[in-house]
């Protein structure tokens, strides 16, 4: 063979004995390049790309014998032979470090027969098998340390039949079906301990079936069924760990399902129903104030029941959120508390009860803020307090009284701070404090009563501290001494002369 002459020019043509043949380097453009601009994107200064010949077949110029493409940094990147045009022979590709990263055979421009795929570390990654540039027969895909990781089989380029995935120490971790690259059938997922971890059914790779899912002891955890995808509302079951249902939801009508919850030793805690639909189909955001089970919301009457198996509360809702009565007992019968919920959960009447059966509380609140008049009660059934809210805040008269109906205190509050002098008493009826008010503190004089009538000390307080002089007094009248004040430290004090 003639000796090359030195490449002068990119294009240069080579002589050869058969065909006249042409050679090509491309080049990487240089970082002030830009492709598509005016003047040429290949200078001799820049990294070659590619490097191969080529030969003119049917008036077009063709690639022909060997061909190589590099990194930037000069590596090359994949190797391999043309003939007229077509891959021929083996095609191996690089990393950059140097190491084979895919090495795939070609007859006729067509892949044939092995291509394998490896890590930067030589281990391989993937096994494949063409014919005729189509993926035929078996697939195996390893982990980097060159164990099984997947397993299945291709035909006509498509995933087919049974499809293996495998835990690092060997074990099957799942296993599939496909058709045409489409999961279809029981898909199993495994614990590495060999039990079934869920099944699921599909149909042309959709959920659409029975799909349940177990503990690594073998028990069910969940059984659900799946139309086209979505979440069917006919048949919901969730089972504790020992085998125990825990949750079953079972279809009633078109609209509402049935649920009922339980506890580990199988007593039933809770029951009621469900919103799965509405007219527009499956509900897909439910509200999250409301307590949802599987992607649904509570619709209708629920109950909740104590270990004892008596009646805990009785609950009533309207597509997520309380509406109407809701009642909640004591484990004796009695109600404990009653709330009429109005205008989407924002109004609330409440009213409380102690575990005898006598009212404790009544109040209103909208949107979370008291409002109108609160009453709270003793045991007895005597009325305790009453007030009245205004935005939220006390305002007006507030009036308490003992259990025994006599009156324990008579205050005064505008928007929630005491104003003017608040009067306090003794269980007998007698005054037993006398404080006045300024700008929601103690501002002004303050006395105190024996509960013999008797004033027992008394003296003035600047912003809740004592100033000037206070005095003090027996349960009979008599003064015992006197102090001096002074923003709240004492400065002297006399006592009385016998």
């Amino acid at each position: 063979m003639k000796k090359l002459l030195p490449v002068l020019a990119l294009g240069l043509v080579l002589a050869a004995p058969a065909l006249a043949q042409k050679r090509v380097q491309t080049r990487y453009l240089s970082a002030n390049q830009i492709e598509g601009a005016s003047g040429p994107a290949d200078t001799m200064d820049n990294p070659v790309k590619e490097d191969y010949f080529t030969v003119e077949k049917d008036g077009q110029a063709v690639p022909h014998g060997a061909y190589v493409r590099y990194f930037r940094n000069g590596r090359v990147r994949l190797r391999g032979q043309f003939e007229l045009g077509n891959m021929v022979g083996e095609f191996v590709q690089y990393y950059e470090t140097g190491s084979v990263e895919s090495r795939t055979k070609f007859v006729s421009g067509k892949k044939q027969g092995q291509q394998l795929e490896y890590y930067d570390n030589g281990k391989t990654k993937i096994e494949y098998n063409y014919v005729d540039d189509v993926r035929q027969g078996p697939v195996r895909a390893y982990d980097l340390q060159g164990r099984l990781a997947q397993k299945g089989t291709y035909g006509n380029n498509f995933l087919q039949d049974t499809f293996y995935t495998y835990f690092p120490e060997g074990q099957v971790k799942s296993k599939a079906v496909f058709l045409n690259d489409s999961l279809q059938g029981v898909m199993t997922e495994y614990y590495p301990n060999g039990a079934p971890k869920n099944t699921t059914t599909y149909d042309r790779h959709i959920q659409h079936g029975k799909s349940v899912s177990y503990y690594d002891n073998g028990v069910r955890e969940t059984e659900v069924y799946y139309v086209r995808g979505q979440l069917s509302p006919d048949t919901v079951r969730t089972w504790y760990r020992n085998g125990q249902l825990q949750t079953e939801i079972l279809k009633d009508n078109n609209r509402y399902n049935v649920f009922t919850k339980y506890a580990p030793n199988g007593r039933k805690t809770i029951e009621g129903t469900i919103l799965m639909r509405d007219r527009s189909g499956f509900l897909s955001k439910p509200n999250m104030q409301a307590e949802a089970i599987l992607g649904a919301v509570l619709d209708g009457k629920v109950r909740g029941y104590y270990e004892s198996g008596k009646t805990w509360y009785e609950l009533n809702y309207d597509k997520g959120k309380k509406s109407g009565l809701n009642t909640y007992y004591y484990e004796n019968g009695n109600p404990k508390e009653r709330i009429v919920f109005r205008n989407d959960e924002k109004e609330q009447k409440i009213t409380q009860y102690f575990e005898n059966g006598q009212m404790e509380l009544e109040k209103t609140t909208l949107d979370g803020q008291p409002v109108g008049e609160t009453k709270y009660y003793h045991p007895n059934g005597q009325l305790k307090r009453e007030e009245k809210y205004v935005n939220g805040k006390v305002d007006g008269p507030r009036k308490s009284w003992h259990a025994n109906g006599k009156l324990a205190a008579d205050e005064i509050l505008v928007a929630g701070n005491f104003a003017g002098v608040q009067k306090y008493y003794y269980e007998t009826g007698a005054i037993q404090q006398e404080i006045t008010y300024k700008m929601g503190k103690i501002n002004g004089l303050v006395k105190n009563y024996h509960a013999t009538g008797k004033v027992e000390s008394q003296g003035n307080q600047l912003n809740e501290r004592k100033t000037g002089r206070w005095v003090y007094f027996d349960a009979e009248g008599k003064l015992l001494r006197s102090e001096t004040w002074r923003k709240g430290e004492l400065v002297a004090t006399q006592e009385a002369k016998k």
